[in-house]
């Protein structure tokens, strides 16, 4: 994870686009304890060092990744009632949103857990479940070819 991470790190500031500060391990279990999840490895691994981008920030492939502070469920993000198709299915309070494109065309949420074994799927706007096993392959695809991502 920590190659993949300077590569994003590396991607942005070679836009001009300066991460955010690391969020620090209590603001991290405060995260937890607020929505009862488990933080994955690879994903406590990244807001540890990277917590974000600026709120007006955008790589060159227009992706924003959240600061922690905007990360929150599905059902919280969406939560106009024009967005209803998009955030009523099973399980999509467990759905965390967390990066979009091009002004919120597209919105990427993980799923997190309570129980740190469970799988962390990733899904785009529709809902549209992606073919990825959790951020680490999130952010290869990001960085790979980010058309993969988009619906």
């Amino acid at each position: 994870m920590k190659r993949l991470l300077e590569r994003v790190l590396y991607k942005w500031r070679a836009a001009g686009v300066p991460p955010r500060g690391p969020v620090g391990p209590l603001a991290l279990a405060a995260f937890e304890t607020r929505y009862d999840v488990c933080l994955p490895a690879d994903f406590r691994e990244y807001l540890a060092v990277c917590g974000g981008m600026g709120a007006d920030e955008v790589d060159e492939d227009l992706f924003h990744f959240w600061e922690v502070s905007r990360i929150r469920p599905l059902p919280d993000e969406l939560a106009d009632a024009e967005y209803r198709a998009y955030r009523d299915f099973p399980g999509a309070a467990r759905f965390f949103c967390f990066v979009d494109w091009s002004l919120d065309a597209d919105i990427f949420a993980i799923e997190l857990h309570a129980d740190p074994v469970e799988p962390n799927r990733i899904a785009g706007l529709g809902p549209r479940f992606l073919p990825l096993s959790g951020f680490a392959e999130f952010v290869e695809t990001y960085l790979r070819d980010y058309r993969g991502l988009l619906g």
